[in-house]
């Protein structure tokens, strides 16, 4: 009896892990920036694929404006509003790529990009983040390179960085003006 509930458990938590890997299709999103004063909304084209438009809002009394166009689609989204840089305000974005396919990083599959005031000014693969193609979390069928998204955080200058954690604990942070990683900090897990 032991034997057969040990071999139940053992199928059930298998399909578990199967099941868990099934793709979400394609939904539109939205993100909200922390000030709520602006938000992005990604809306597909299909039911699968990075195909799409994802429209940046400036919040107004009346009507929201839209302020930013992108013609792709991204699930998790990322919006930092109204940032005073010089004498203008500008809005990030930050893309996150979508739930790889495979076992391995590569140069093809988008791991984070960064957009400023419309316009891409930094884009990372997954093997850019990861380092090499073996170093990722993967499962059944899919892989990625990050664990979570802490989001922006105000630094002690006035600068805002975007933080994200590989499976690692390894934390990565980006300026959010310019998307250049700034460091790579190993945790403590």
């Amino acid at each position: 009896m032991t034997i057969r509930c040990s071999l139940a458990l053992i199928a059930l938590l298998l399909t578990q892990q199967v099941l868990g890997d099934v793709e979400q299709t394609n939904d539109p999103v939205i993100a909200a920036g922390d000030s709520g004063t602006c938000y992005a909304k990604s809306v597909p084209n299909d039911n699968a694929g990075k195909e799409g438009i994802t429209t940046v809002y400036q919040v107004r009394r009346e009507r929201d404006e839209p302020s930013e166009i992108y013609y792709w689609y991204a699930r998790n989204l990322f919006v930092l509003c109204n940032i005073w840089r010089g004498n203008k305000s500008e809005t990030t974005v930050v893309r996150i790529g979508p739930w790889a396919r495979g076992f391995e990083a590569n140069d093809d599959d988008l791991a984070i990009a960064f957009y400023v005031a419309g316009r891409l000014v930094k884009r990372y693969t997954t093997l850019d983040i990861a380092g090499s193609a073996g170093n990722v979390f993967a499962t059944v069928s899919h892989y990625s390179v990050f664990e979570y998204y802490k989001g922006f955080e105000r630094q002690d200058n006035g600068t805002f960085d975007f933080v994200a954690v590989d499976a690692k604990g390894k934390e990565f942070r980006f300026s959010a003006e310019t998307g250049e990683l700034r460091r790579e900090l190993t945790s403590k897990r």
